[in-house]
């Protein structure tokens, strides 16, 4: 029940945000996607080393100009995790999040921006093959980051860095893991639409 709660808020929180935006002077629309190579960072496994996970991310996003910055505020399906070496060779630690990005946006050269902000993501599911830590994944997580993106008509392709500020979970236990996630992401943009009051 908690969790139908959880995701039933997000949903409602999302189209909310999504609306508010609506009677904004100049918005572009868009659809973006790419892969995520994700980790965890911190204290996790005390006889155990991480390494990345290759994962997805795609969804929809709006760009609203102000006079000397942008705000592009996103909403995504978005993997998360890493892959354990060690004596937990093998195993895995995959989570898949609703996330919403909101990027400042500033533009550097004709075709190149950078862009920074803060990244609110929503847990829908996990796959864990890790022993004991199935039910301890907080439901939200919240993460910062910023990147760069070089735009050629309607297309753009980007990179983009988010590290982990909120804990991924917890357990009541001395050993208990005291990590955050982190992305790499790289993918493209596809312009579709300018509206104009």
């Amino acid at each position: 029940m908690k969790e139908m709660a959880i995701k039933k808020y997000t949903l409602v929180f999302c189209l909310s945000w999504f609306s508010f935006l609506a009677p904004a002077q100049q918005i572009k629309w868009g659809l973006k996607g790419g892969i995520n190579f994700s980790n965890v960072n911190g204290n996790a496994f005390s006889t155990d080393s991480t390494s990345a996970l290759l994962g997805y991310h795609a969804g929809v996003f709006c760009t609203i100009k102000l006079p000397l910055i942008s705000i592009q505020p996103e909403l995504l399906v978005s993997t998360a995790g890493a892959t354990l070496s060690g004596n937990s060779q093998g195993q895995r630690l995959k989570l898949t999040y609703v996330s919403m990005p909101i990027m400042l946006q500033v533009k550097i050269l004709p075709a190149t921006y950078l862009e920074a902000g803060p990244q609110f993501s929503f847990k829908m599911g996990e796959d864990i093959s890790i022993n004991n830590f199935s039910g301890f994944i907080e439901n939200l997580d919240v993460a910062a980051g910023g990147g760069i993106r070089f735009k050629v008509l309607f297309l753009s392709a980007y990179a983009r860095y988010m590290a982990g500020i909120s804990k991924v979970g917890n357990l009541s236990t001395t050993s208990s893991p005291n990590f955050k996630n982190s992305w790499l992401q790289a993918g493209f943009c596809l312009h579709l639409k300018s509206k104009r009051k």
